[in-house]
């Protein structure tokens, strides 16, 4: 058996990497989640929402772009922000 060349090395690491993410999130797309309102934020209509998309962690928190399911209106959420 021969040894791996160094990018299908560099392609392991990626895919590793990407598999280790995607685990580090509390919720799946296309999971309908509740925003939890915030006192200073009057623009976020209550009700369901849907998780459209992972997004890049801000600092150590995940973050996601969800959409209402009452107006279809899409916004970016910290993950702590959601039940």
């Amino acid at each position: 058996m021969s040894k791996p060349s160094n990018k299908e090395i560099e392609r392991y690491a990626m895919r590793r990497k990407e598999e280790s993410v995607m685990t580090d999130w509390k919720f799946k797309v296309g999971q309908k989640v509740r925003l939890i309102p915030q006192a200073w934020d009057l623009t976020a209509p209550p009700g369901d929402f849907l998780i459209v998309s992972l997004l890049p962690k801000e600092g150590n928190d995940n973050q996601y772009r969800i959409q209402s399911v009452s107006d279809g209106h899409h916004r970016v959420v910290r993950e702590g922000r959601l039940a």
